[in-house]
This record gives C-alpha cells, sequence and structure tokens, in this order.
C-alpha cells in the first residue's frame, strides 16, 4: 500500500523524531534542524507539526504516524533499532541505499521507507555520513521546505554544492 516518494510522509499523520544518542555535537545540530523544520512548517501550513525526541515513541505513535527519523545510526536510537531491517548503509566515506553507493566525507540524505516495526506506515530519514554536515537539502527552497522535498524516494547531497543523487524504489521496495 506504501509506494513513496518521500513527501507521502506528509499525507497523514507524521511526528518529526529528533535523535539524542549521539555527541552533545550532533544533538545539537539535530535540535537546531528539528527546529528549523518545526519553524518552516509553521509558517508554510499556520500550524505545528508533531515532535519528539527518539527515546519518547511510543508504540501508539508508531502505529498511527509516519516517523520523520533526524539523525544516523549513531545519532538516532530508533534508527539504531532498525538497523538491520533497512536497505542502508552508512559509513564515514559512503552512503549506501540497496545497491546504490554515493561516496563521499560529508554527506546527506533523504530516504522513504515502510516502518519495519509498521510496515502500514512510513519512515523518513534525515541524515547524514559526517556530524559536520548534518544540513537541510539546500536545493529544497530558501525557507528549508522539507514538504517539497517529494521528487524522490531518496536522495543523497553533498551541502552547498549542486552534487546530488536521487532514486526511487520499485513497488517491493527494492531499487529500479
Amino acid at each position: 500500500q506504501l509506494a513513496g516518494p518521500f513527501s507521502h510522509i506528509f499525507s497523514s499523520k507524521f511526528i518529526v523524531v529528533r535523535g539524542t544518542c549521539g555527541t552533545e555535537q550532533e544533538n545539537e545540530a539535530l535540535r537546531t534542524l528539528a527546529d528549523t523544520i518545526l519553524k518552516s512548517w509553521q509558517e508554510r501550513y499556520y500550524v505545528s507539526c508533531l515532535m519528539k525526541n527518539d527515546n519518547e515513541l511510543t508504540q501508539k505513535d508508531i502505529d498511527t504516524a509516519n516517523l520523520l527519523l533526524l539523525g544516523n545510526f549513531g545519532s538516532n536510537c530508533y534508527l539504531k533499532k532498525i538497523a538491520g531491517r533497512l536497505p542502508l548503509k552508512i559509513d564515514s566515506n559512503s552512503i549506501r541505499i540497496s545497491n546504490k553507493i554515493v561516496k563521499g566525507e560529508r554527506l546527506c540524505f533523504y530516504m522513504v521507507y515502510p516502518n519495519p516495526l509498521n510496515r502500514n506506515r512510513y519512515i523518513g530519514i534525515i541524515g547524514y555520513n559526517s556530524r559536520n554536515g548534518i544540513t537541510i537539502d539546500s536545493g529544497v527552497n530558501i525557507l528549508g521546505d522539507i514538504s517539497s522535498y517529494g521528487t524522490a524516494d531518496y536522495k543523497v547531497w553533498m551541502p552547498y554544492s549542486g552534487d546530488k543523487e536521487l532514486g526511487f524504489f520499485d513497488s517491493d521496495w527494492t531499487l529500479r
């Protein structure tokens, strides 16, 4: 029933989930990213979006909402919990989504995928492979409006450059 793209996360109830299990520098950067998302959402839609820390998620949240996870496997406890169930690998030199590898030491990405703990809901991830590269895609728009990310199932980019890799999953959530 879930088919992407990334913007479908916002088509029903969603919760922005800040990572809290990284370094203090990462946690602060993720709080800033979450605040930026909240501010742009309020400016665009005149309402707040739901926001929680990763350690505050409940089973009811997982059952009833799409989750927009901020961070990576080292900085977001929920992502760490489901790491082995995602077609995603992150290391200091690359980001791998299914069989697509993008090399770089300072990469960011977004990705949508069915939540492994509730296949009827999405997880979206806005993440990075270097804590010095935590950012929203600068090509989105001047407000950093994440609701306009929706052209692909995933995107990997180098901050403040035009370099990017877009991609799509097929109907069984493998790469096309």
